[in-house]
């Protein structure tokens, strides 16, 4: 199953996204627009990579939510720190690229939490044949493949720089 971008998404957190790009601009760039995958890509090992980036910065920073009207995105400064679903999601992802995962390979992701109808923020691994989610409530990358849709509606995907509607396709 992939993951892929529509059309501009009714939802658009363009305040907290504007002001996560303009103060970290190291984290976008153009192969985040193109989805894309580094021909270098090693499976196998780079999954391990990332599930224990994905451990690590789940089991060693706290789960703290965001006060209404003040949500601010970022990436913790160390880990321990705390913050909210993107805060891990965009903190996986600059230490992912940092540790030489492709940036258009990982790829920030709202949905609903399908049991509560709360909004939540995952990060996709897009990998040759198949999208992972990487998803603090969870201990590893789940492969959608593998049931991590049960848990969660997508709603939009960063593309182009903008949130794009998701479509699941086979």
């Amino acid at each position: 199953m992939r993951i892929k971008p529509t059309f501009r998404s009714k939802y658009n957190p363009m305040k907290q996204w504007t002001t996560f790009v303009t103060n970290r601009p190291d984290q976008i760039d153009e192969s985040i627009s193109t989805m894309t995958l580094a021909p270098d890509f090693r499976v196998a090992e780079d999954l391990m990579l990332v599930a224990a980036i994905h451990s690590s910065v789940n089991n060693s920073c706290r789960y703290k939510k965001d006060v209404v009207g003040r949500d601010t995105w970022k990436i913790f400064e160390y880990l321990g720190d705390s913050g909210d679903c993107e805060d891990f999601a965009l903190t996986k992802r600059a230490l992912l690229i940092h540790a030489g995962i492709p940036s258009g390979c990982v790829i920030p992701m709202v949905c609903t939490i399908k049991q509560t109808g709360e909004q939540h923020c995952v990060l996709v691994l897009k990998e040759l044949t198949e999208d992972y989610i990487l998803d603090l409530h969870k201990d590893r990358p789940i492969e959608l493949l593998d049931g991590a849709l049960k848990r969660i509606e997508p709603i939009a995907i960063v593309h182009n720089g903008i949130w794009c509607d998701v479509v699941i396709t086979e």
